[in-house]
């Protein structure tokens, strides 16, 4: 049986995980967890993305990112307008 994925599908699926990331974000930001800054390994698990891509994303601007030492984090709140950001260049494109 052939099952073809459809636009329909792929937008269902993004708006999904669109949603699973915004929650586990909340998650990272509750009172009971005060990170208000996540190391790239933590940023990269959120994302499904390798460390090359959210390297790529630094040197683009497009994340900004803090450095202390070798190790790099990001402000959640900095990751949340991102995807916020996305959210509306999608919407604009349909």
């Amino acid at each position: 049986m052939n099952k073809y994925v459809t636009t329909t599908d792929f937008q269902s699926f993004k708006h999904e995980l669109r949603r699973e990331i915004i929650s586990l974000l909340q998650e990272f930001a509750t009172p009971h967890n005060t990170f208000e800054y996540l190391r790239s390994n933590a940023v990269c698990r959120m994302f499904s993305i390798s460390p090359t891509k959210l390297r790529n994303m630094r040197r683009n601007n497009e994340l900004p990112y803090m450095k202390l030492g070798r190790s790099v984090y990001f402000h959640v709140g900095d990751i949340k307008q991102l995807l916020e950001q996305n959210k509306n260049i999608n919407r604009k494109s349909r």
